[in-house]
């Protein structure tokens, strides 16, 4: 057998070399949602070497998710997305060690999940803007690295989206929501690494009845870019991490 066949991370390791590879097997990454952003970071990272991951996500998945996210088919609807992406990703790598939850990561557990979790890496796709930003100042103030999702929806345009600090974003309401409430509750302004589109398209956008989210335009590819974005980061600074 050729080493190609015998590894199955044998061109990755071409390309990052064997130390690199040693270190994203044995790196721990904390995904939070596993939706259009968070299905395409598992994918990537699982694909890419990591070698342990916890996921949390309380959804199950839904028809409307079929235009976007990877884990989404018709064969099953109403399944736990956590289910479902630990079955994929161990089909992908049966030696990931991976740990799903199927809840919301929260203001009540991401203290206790943060400080004893050991974690070399948070990737943020959760969508409410409370949890968000309560994971994001946790994981700044106990200095685990991170990255965050910002708004995906409501744009078409790929060549907008770009990294950058917090601090840096625009044209985006999500991240205008977020530097907001950092800066305001957690005296965070900036340092907060994450993944933006400058573009601004409002027009995408259903209202919802009193009590009610409104509907958010979305497209196929844009939320798998972002988070092919955030698992390109990932997997680049676990790479060469001294």
């Amino acid at each position: 057998m050729t080493a190609s066949s015998e590894n199955p991370f044998h061109r990755s390791e071409i390309l990052f070399g064997k130390s690199a590879m040693e270190k994203l097997r044995d790196s721990r990454v904390l995904l939070a949602g596993a939706g259009g952003v968070g299905g395409y970071i598992a994918e990537a990272l699982v694909r890419g070497g990591i070698g342990h991951l916890h996921v949390y996500d309380p959804d199950l998945v839904h028809c409307t998710n079929l235009n976007r996210q990877i884990l989404a088919l018709e064969s099953n609807l109403g399944e736990p997305k956590t289910q479902l992406l630990a079955q994929r990703l161990k089909a992908i790598n049966p030696r990931l060690d991976i740990a799903v939850y199927a809840e919301a990561l929260t203001a009540e557990n991401i203290p206790q999940i943060l400080e004893t979790g050991a974690f070399d890496y948070v990737a943020d796709a959760i969508d409410s803007i409370n949890d968000k930003c309560f994971l994001l100042a946790r994981a700044y103030d106990l200095q685990i690295p991170v990255i965050s999702a910002m708004g995906a929806g409501c744009r078409r345009d790929p060549s907008l989206v770009q990294y950058s600090d917090i601090s840096k974003t625009h044209s985006c309401p999500l991240a205008k929501n977020v530097r907001t409430k950092l800066k305001k509750e957690y005296n965070i302004t900036r340092g907060i690494p994450c993944v933006f589109s400058s573009e601004s398209n409002p027009a995408a956008v259903i209202p919802g009845a009193a009590g009610e989210r409104p509907t958010i335009g979305s497209s196929s590819f844009m939320p798998g870019i972002f988070g092919l974005f955030m698992a390109g980061k990932i997997i680049n600074d676990l790479a060469n991490k001294s």
